[in-house]
């Protein structure tokens, strides 16, 4: 996976679900829409919002997404 790899060509071409998600984070959560979004850079652009504190990447396996806090202690 590279950040040009089409989300429709994800999971062996079946794609991801076109409903979205929902991802949260501590006591935030935040309903991500993937409409309109064709790459994996969309994707990873659409989860990196300063309101969800998270680092999203391609993982260093190349075929996974990493999603981490960037919270650290702001909640407690």
């Amino acid at each position: 996976m590279t950040l040009t790899t089409r989300l429709a060509d994800l999971r062996g071409g079946s794609g991801i679900d076109g409903a979205g998600f929902t991802v949260s984070n501590g006591p935030v959560s935040l309903a991500i829409d993937v409409a309109g979004l064709e790459t994996v850079e969309d994707l990873l652009n659409s989860l990196n919002r300063p309101e969800l504190y998270l680092a999203a990447s391609i993982g260093a396996d190349g075929r996974t997404l990493e999603l981490r806090s960037t919270a650290r202690s702001r909640w407690s």
